[in-house]
């Protein structure tokens, strides 16, 4: 029973898998393009924490009271810029 045993572990521990688990584990975390998605997720938490984009539209809403059609520029200008920073 104990050879049965041991043949069965070694037989699971010496499997292709694991080598190819490690092997792909490892090339998805050398990618560099892959770093950029924390930084992202964590830039736009702080903007959001912050009020940045709110404060921003509010500001440009309040600039351009007197031209019609303000609300849409205020809105296309936010945008924009925060796609200009965000690298969209």
């Amino acid at each position: 029973g104990f050879d049965l045993f041991q043949l069965w572990i070694e037989g699971f521990f010496n499997n292709r898998i694991f080598d190819l688990f490690v092997n792909q584990t490892f090339s998805v975390i050398s990618n560099d393009v892959l770093t950029a998605v924390p930084l992202f997720l964590f830039m736009g938490y702080i903007v959001e924490r912050a009020n940045i984009i709110s404060r921003l539209f509010t500001t440009l809403a309040l600039a351009t009271k007197r031209i019609p059609g303000s609300l849409g520029i205020a809105a296309l200008l936010t945008c924009t810029l925060f796609a200009t920073a965000t690298g969209i």
